[in-house]
């Protein structure tokens, strides 16, 4: 009876390393988790050789305030906001990215400042823009000044083997 005790309990803590863990708050809103379960190594770890760590990375940017982060064109024209962000990037461990595939959730939101009231005109509609462009996997780029990157790796990189 004790040992079928430990096996459920080791099952059921199982499923708890395989989640998402909350590793930077954005100071404008919005949460960056690591999903630990698919951190895996880009190739063989030999001695001299730097392979990467593909992980995935989700940004939750749904509670976000209005700011360039999260919209698009700009934060004084905010007509679609960024919601959710999920990356799966190479991480080199020396603040070097390479994207490997994003997926990215925007809202659209009003082509109008404001509206008409007693006493007020409204204004002219802005231009509607498109929606903005998916960023094509591939680019490698420094996260030097990426404070929410900089904390991602920092969490994925104790993975890395000694």
């Amino acid at each position: 009876m004790k040992n079928i005790s430990m096996a459920l309990l080791f099952a059921a803590a199982a499923p708890a390393h395989a989640a998402w863990i909350a590793v930077h708050y954005e100071p404008s809103g919005g949460v960056i988790y690591v999903e630990n379960a698919s951190m895996s190594f880009s190739g063989p770890v030999t001695a001299g050789t730097y392979p990467f760590i593909r992980a995935t990375i989700h940004t939750q940017y749904q509670n976000a305030v209005n700011s360039s982060r999260v919209c698009y064109p700009s934060a004084d024209d905010c007509q679609w906001k960024r919601l959710n962000v999920t990356v799966t990037y190479d991480w080199a461990c020396n603040n070097t990215v390479r994207m490997h595939a994003v997926q990215e959730e925007w809202d659209e939101g009003p082509t109008a400042t404001s509206w008409s009231r007693d006493g007020y005109t409204a204004p002219e509609p802005r231009p509607h823009v498109a929606a903005p462009t998916p960023v094509a996997p591939g680019a490698t780029y420094s996260i030097a000044n990426e404070p929410g990157l900089m904390a991602a790796q920092a969490a994925i990189c104790t993975n890395w083997p000694k």
